[in-house]
């Protein structure tokens, strides 16, 4: 992993652990950072181009809104969970970019993609 993604995943992962409601600045960073940081798991999927979409919905002032890598097969997305920490990743399967249900959730925390290899692993696993 190059220093460059390493740095924008570092604060990521920060920003994943910061009360995002009410601050536009942190929340647009989260945001901005986020659709890197599906980018490059998409690569690491060894997605297609153009066989996924990102997504972020900055949801109102009094939440953190989500950031979602939706591709054929896989549904991921960034938030910060009201369940508490420990739900703020989603990744589910997905029978296409149509389905939004998908099958069953499976969560990780900021912790666990702060170790980026073994998140992709847990996301190829679904």
């Amino acid at each position: 992993m190059d220093k460059t993604f390493q740095k924008i995943l570092k604060e990521f992962v920060d920003l994943g652990h910061t009360c995002l409601s009410y601050a536009s600045e942190p929340k647009a960073r989260f945001h901005r950072l986020g659709k890197l940081v599906a980018a490059r798991v998409a690569v690491e999927l060894g997605l297609p181009e153009g066989s996924y979409d990102i997504r972020s919905n900055k949801g109102g002032i009094a939440v953190c809104g989500e950031v979602t890598l939706h591709a054929e097969n896989l549904y991921i997305q960034f938030s910060q969970s009201a369940c508490g920490s420990g739900m703020d990743i989603l990744y589910r399967f997905c029978k296409d970019r149509k389905d939004y249900t998908g099958g069953r959730n499976n969560y990780l925390t900021y912790e666990t993609l702060a170790e980026f290899d073994k998140a992709v692993q847990s996301f190829k696993a679904v």
